[in-house]
């Protein structure tokens, strides 16, 4: 499966209410990396939202058999985690979703 279709495939199995505001894909030889970006209100709920949707896309197409999840978990930079435990609130405008059209 190539980049392009990773990504679509991604985003057909993504709901509204998973939050999925944007998503990462480079497929190569030995396999391929996904980043999703996840608005979920915890990390928690993120880590959740990511590891069902590529789960999801791992389990229902024979062009990803045989592929597996090595790893799975959220970060915060820094500077954006030490202003959240501040307190100054929502300090990031949500960006549009990405959408089919790659």
């Amino acid at each position: 499966m190539d980049a392009v279709a990773l990504h679509r495939h991604v985003l057909a199995r993504a709901s509204t209410d998973d939050l999925l505001q944007h998503v990462y894909v480079s497929v190569h030889a030995d396999g391929g990396d996904l980043v999703l970006f996840v608005a979920q209100p915890t990390l928690l709920a993120s880590e959740s939202v990511a590891s069902r949707l590529t789960l999801a896309c791992l389990g229902d197409s024979p062009a990803t058999s045989g592929w597996t999840l090595a790893h799975c978990g959220g970060t915060l930079p820094g500077s954006l985690a030490r202003r959240l435990l501040l307190g100054e609130g929502r300090i990031l405008p949500l960006q549009p979703p990405d959408v089919e059209g790659y």
